[in-house]
């Protein structure tokens, strides 16, 4: 099963977008009708609303009156924030049980959440991927006055009660962009489910990690994020080719984006990295694992020149603990290596250190999982090197100098297996030095943990 969160904002074109899914067999649920019938006379959520604005909320019948509550909350942020309080956990229970009564129908189900509001109500790391349909805010504008009969006014009204373009790059992995005609927004559809969706259940389904192929290319972190590498995402504009690289991007923090010519690979690492984080940490304090996540290795270092793959850590507090193999693989992690280990550093007669390796399983992002004891001694040395080359301009020279060096000596590799063995030596000779220095002067902390009620 694989679960997607679809979003979008009002006009852009998603209710396109799902009937095309639901053709190409997805099962579309559909939180504006679960909104609707969570308010519905009788209800719980109608209760509360007629209780926070009073009975002027309700029509004669006793039904919701929309016109009255749009009033409200849509000249009022607070009072927005309030409605989502009370209809977001009613509606998410409702998509919860649809997608259980789906899966128990059919365990290779694509489930697809039609949402508007996965960012707004900070749902996006529910799912395994999320698709994001867009227009520009002045097209959307003209389709709501030509075809939903309001003012341009009340168009811009709802477009302000929405997140941002840019809030919702920060989320999206498949980006749809809707300014063309319909038939070529259904194109990019049907390509992103054959190419992406369709193949990453299967791989979720299985226990399959995707495919991965090829030597150690470094990429720069100033290059632009393009199709041509496997940095960048499944992201379709409404004519369906490749258009000017700056077009095809994945998608920044909102601090971080360049909307005016595309965002760079060092900033597609970091959102990457910071959604991934985000989604393993949802997936393990579901399944109440104590544990903590971060992204780790040189696309986590801004600055660094690094090969296109993006490595991520999770702490547990014992890496015997079988939960967490079957967590991860349902989160799109399966298992690479039961047993596998990092050389210890500086070396030493002591045993390698123990980890357990897993790989994605979307074939639109390649990722290592390193899971290890938290507070062992492979888990405080990676985060330790990463913070230490965040910091330190000169140990990010010397190791970027290396890493081009040996990147260039296994050029004609077929793997990167050579390329990162090739590494140990520097590893032992300087790294070791940095990160005792470092640990030594230094804490080591996760980017997120669960054990801490603070986290998230």
């Amino acid at each position: 099963m694989l679960s997607v969160g679809l979003t979008g904002g009002i006009a852009a074109g998603k209710s396109t977008v799902a009937a095309e899914l639901v053709r190409l067999g997805a099962v579309v649920v559909d939180a504006d009708v679960l909104a609707r019938q969570v308010v519905e006379p009788g209800t719980p959520g109608l209760a509360a609303i007629a209780r926070e604005w009073g009975s002027g909320m309700l029509r004669a019948d006793g039904s919701l009156d929309r016109e009255a509550l749009g009033a409200v909350v849509f000249a009022d942020p607070a009072a927005l924030r309030r409605l989502g309080e009370i209809t977001h956990p009613l509606v998410l229970a409702e998509h919860e049980r649809l997608e259980r009564e789906a899966v128990d129908a059919d365990p290779g189900a694509i489930v697809v959440h039609d949402v508007p509001l996965i960012v707004e109500n900070d749902v996006a790391h529910r799912y395994h991927l999320v698709l994001v349909v867009h227009a520009p805010e002045g097209l959307r504008v003209r389709r709501m006055v030509e075809h939903r009969g309001m003012t341009a006014e009340q168009a811009r009204a709802r477009v302000a009660a929405q997140a941002t373009d840019e809030q919702r790059r920060a989320v999206a992995d498949v980006w749809l962009d809707n300014t063309g005609s319909e038939d070529e927004l259904v194109a990019d559809v049907r390509r992103a489910w054959h190419g992406r969706l369709r193949p990453y259940e299967e791989n979720v389904r299985t226990g399959t990690v995707a495919e991965r192929s090829g030597g150690p290319v470094l990429r720069e972190p100033g290059e632009l994020a393009d199709l041509a590498g496997a940095a960048a995402p499944v992201e379709l504009t409404s004519t369906g080719s490749p258009t000017e690289r700056g077009d095809h991007r994945e998608h920044g923090d909102p601090a971080e984006l360049d909307t005016g010519g595309g965002t760079t690979v060092g900033r597609l690492w970091a959102s990457t990295g910071a959604r991934l984080v985000a989604r393993l940490g949802a997936a393990l304090e579901q399944a109440g694992v104590a544990a903590d996540v971060s992204h780790i290795g040189s696309t986590a270092v801004p600055g660094l020149a690094a090969k296109d793959v993006l490595d991520l850590q999770v702490g547990v507090d014992d890496l015997g603990d079988d939960r967490v193999p079957d967590v991860l693989a349902r989160a799109g992690f399966p298992t690479r290596q039961a047993d596998g280990w990092d050389h210890p550093h500086p070396p030493a007669d002591d045993r390698p250190w123990p980890k357990r390796f897993h790989r994605n399983a979307d074939p639109g992002r390649a990722v290592n999982l390193h899971v290890r004891e938290t507070g062992s001694p492979g888990w405080r040395w990676a985060l330790a090197f990463r913070d230490a080359l965040r910091d330190d301009p000169d140990v990010r020279s010397d190791y970027a100098t290396m890493k081009r060096a040996m990147a260039r000596s296994h050029a004609d590799d077929p793997r990167t297996g050579g390329y990162a063995e090739a590494k140990e030596p520097w590893f032992d000779l300087h790294g070791s030095a940095i990160v005792t220095e470092r640990l030594a002067t230094h804490p080591v902390e996760p980017d997120l943990d669960l054990r801490d009620p603070d986290a998230a």
